[in-house]
């Protein structure tokens, strides 16, 4: 089983086990001198958590926030207090209902493979652990 989400107009689909749990989108206070993607930091159970906009990480065209937007709050199996923001939550999908394809070769390492669903749109398997050593992701501060 995967989480399936939605960043912008973009699929993915992570492993369910990176993921602490998800949560409403609330507004988060910017720091000074980050990137435009890093939202800033918020209180989750104690712990200070970074919040990225996962779409804007990518590239792709920043939006207001909308009632559907969740943040993942990332396991602590992984090395980076984080929680990544999304468009949507989808569900949980099982990768029998999906046909693999070819990666491009553009995409980045931490996107493993590539699939389709039965409506042909196309789905990312990322890995989070991969993501999370990736230097642009850790380098949050702008220049």
């Amino acid at each position: 089983m995967r989480l399936a989400v939605q960043a912008g107009d973009q699929r993915f689909l992570l492993d369910i086990a990176h993921t602490a749990e998800v949560i409403p989108y609330e507004a988060v206070k910017r720091g000074p001198h980050t990137c435009a993607w890093f939202l800033g930091l918020i209180n989750c159970r104690g712990r200070l958590t970074g919040v990225i906009d996962f779409s804007d990480f990518l590239g792709h065209l920043v939006r207001p926030a909308q009632d559907s937007d969740r943040l993942l709050v990332l396991s602590d199996a992984l090395t980076v207090p984080c929680a990544l923001r999304v468009s949507r939550v989808t569900g949980l999908v099982s990768l029998s209902g999906y046909s693999s394809q070819l990666k491009p070769t553009d995409e980045p390492d931490w996107v493993r493979s590539m699939y389709v669903d039965r409506e042909s749109h196309p789905w990312r398997l990322l890995d989070l652990s991969l993501l999370m050593g990736d230097p642009t992701f850790l380098d949050v501060f702008s220049r």
